[in-house]
């Protein structure tokens, strides 16, 4: 499925109907954060907390009224990070910065979110093996393993059948 970048910039509780709506959390100017639903200020542990606890928020900027949940996110993540035991490499954030503005970038976007998922559930898998008491570490492991490296085959082969899907106008004319 292909999602445009505001579509990825909408939290999910203001477009799936199945979820509660959206707490509400306001930013003033004095860079303070409100949340309306406990008539409080939070701070970015306060925020990080209820995406721990999978609470729907949205931050909404009291001067513009524009949603700054993504930045409020990126504000924390770049905390965490300074914190210690990083995330991400400095290779890595300098490979991500490189798709910016290029003709890949929805694709690293939809790559990323796919292969977390799909961390995230191996992950599950690989928990409930370990907690069944009859079934050897070792075989969930290569069997996660052998997934994996199916579904990285997988997508590599589709990024080589549509390779001229991403080429600009300039590009197919001299071709």
């Amino acid at each position: 499925m292909v999602t445009s970048q505001n579509e990825r910039n909408v939290h999910p509780s203001l477009t799936d109907p199945s979820m509660s709506p959206a707490r509400i959390i306001k930013k003033y100017p004095n860079r303070r954060l409100y949340d309306t639903e406990t008539s409080s200020y939070v701070t970015l542990d306060g925020i990080k907390k209820l995406v721990e606890e999978r609470t729907p928020f949205k931050v909404v900027d009291i001067r513009t009224n524009e949603e700054i949940t993504r930045n409020i996110l990126l504000q924390i993540i770049s905390e965490l990070e300074d914190r210690g035991n990083p995330v991400f490499s400095i290779e890595l954030l300098e490979r991500v910065i490189r798709f910016y503005g290029s003709a890949m970038q929805g694709a690293l976007s939809d790559y990323l979110e796919q292969s977390l998922a799909l961390f995230l559930e191996q992950q599950k898998l690989f928990q409930k093996h370990l907690e069944s008491p009859l079934t050897p570490v070792t075989s969930p492991l290569t069997q996660l393993m052998e997934e994996n490296l199916s579904l990285w085959k997988k997508w590599q082969e589709s990024l080589l059948i549509t390779p001229f899907a991403f080429r600009n106008k300039d590009d197919s004319e001299k071709g």
